[in-house]
């Protein structure tokens, strides 16, 4: 009997290193019509840290899921108070996907 073991590459590795540190960083919900509920989970937030969020969530949508979007900032701060580049991320990243998109801002 052969014992087969996945292994992982350096590359493959480091990619799933680096998703399971930005998925520390939130707390997520969604609901099976499609409503999808994000909160940061540190007190300030840089706009790279949700672009590269922004980016691992677009692998697991479609067209189809999901259809709202609500991003709730209300307990952390932006750091530099970069809001318009904030509205633009997630602009640019409802528009892709083609969900409708809330900010909710302390």
């Amino acid at each position: 009997m052969n014992n087969m073991v996945a292994t992982n590459t350096p590359d493959e590795a480091s990619e799933l290193k680096e998703a399971e540190y930005l998925l520390k960083k939130w707390r997520f919900a969604m609901s099976s019509g499609g409503f999808l509920w994000i909160q940061p989970t540190a007190k300030k937030l840089a706009p790279e840290e949700l672009a590269g969020f922004i980016l691992l969530l677009r692998r697991g949508c479609d067209n189809v899921s999901p259809r709202t979007i609500l991003f709730d900032f209300s307990e952390s701060d932006i750091v530099g108070g970069q809001w318009t580049v904030v509205e633009s991320l997630l602009s640019e990243f409802s528009h892709t996907i083609g969900a409708r998109c809330r900010l909710i801002a302390a």
